[in-house]
């Protein structure tokens, strides 16, 4: 039990050529445990070995190891890195605080609107990802059995929520009135700075949505998307799951931030 308070850092110090992961990024390792990654395969694989053998050395604070990524190590990206490991003690412990906290704040913004099946779907699918997410609705009892509660804001002006939101967010509406829904979108629309807006529904929907913001003079349609969830891919019977819809909307979204260079890529995730 004394071992397991004892913890390494190891962090990608610097790369050359083609490597998994980019400078900076880092994980951490106990006797026991270990959380994050800088590449996996047997370059992770030897360095959390290392790492362990590091914390049954009682004058171990830092040390620096440059890694072919050849044959000899069984991988063929063909770079190589430079591991620095670090003794975690209060100092970095702290630093290493500050920086997680630096890099979630930084992370990009996804803003569901409905906390139905399929909103609660992509709620889960995103509490994996390195996304700062929301799930709004106007309803209590939506978010009873629900159990990422921390992440669920009740709100009877949702399109608020949009109007004060981060630049560059992506937006998901998905609520259980078409009306709501057309706001929604209209309101992300006219902020004119979304990385992604996504309604649910039918391409009949759609054809009215359109028609009804062409109506109220809104040509620009600048990253709207519906259907959601990769829409053209057809799964057969099980596109309308509402967890095959999450994933691929998932995948959607975070295509979408990646176009817009939203990633924070020290990200420890």
């Amino acid at each position: 039990m004394k071992n397991e308070k004892k913890i390494v850092l190891i962090k990608v110090d610097s790369k050359r050529g083609s490597a998994p992961r980019d400078s900076d990024t880092y994980m951490l390792v106990s006797e026991k445990r270990q959380c994050g990654t800088i590449g996996g395969g047997l370059l992770e694989f030897e360095a959390v070995k290392r790492a362990r053998d590091y914390l049954r050395l009682k004058n171990f604070l830092e040390d620096e190891t440059r890694i072919s990524l050849g044959p000899k190590l069984g991988q063929c990206c063909g770079g190589s890195v430079t591991l620095k490991f670090q003794k975690v003690n209060l100092s970095l412990k702290k630093e290493l605080f500050r920086k997680l906290e630096s890099d979630v704040s930084g992370l990009p913004k996804v803003y569901i609107f409905g906390a139905g099946h399929v909103g609660k779907a992509i709620a889960r699918q995103l509490q994996f990802l390195p996304v700062n997410f929301l799930l709004i609705d106007n309803r209590t009892e939506m978010f009873e059995d629900f159990e990422l509660k921390e992440k669920c804001k009740l709100s009877v002006i949702p399109e608020s929520e949009i109007r004060f939101s981060s630049e560059g967010s992506a937006y998901l509406i998905l609520t259980h009135d078409h009306a709501l829904d057309f706001l929604l979108v209209k309101e992300a629309l006219l902020k004119n700075d979304a990385a992604y807006i996504g309604m649910i529904g039918s391409k009949t929907k759609k054809a009215r949505l359109l028609k009804w913001l062409r109506n109220d003079g809104i040509f620009s349609l600048k990253n709207l998307h519906s259907p959601i969830g990769l829409a053209g891919f057809n799964l057969g019977p099980t596109s309308n799951i509402p967890e095959v819809i999450a994933v691929m909307t998932a995948a959607e979204v975070m295509k979408a931030f990646q176009l817009t260079n939203s990633f924070n890529k020290n990200y420890i995730g």
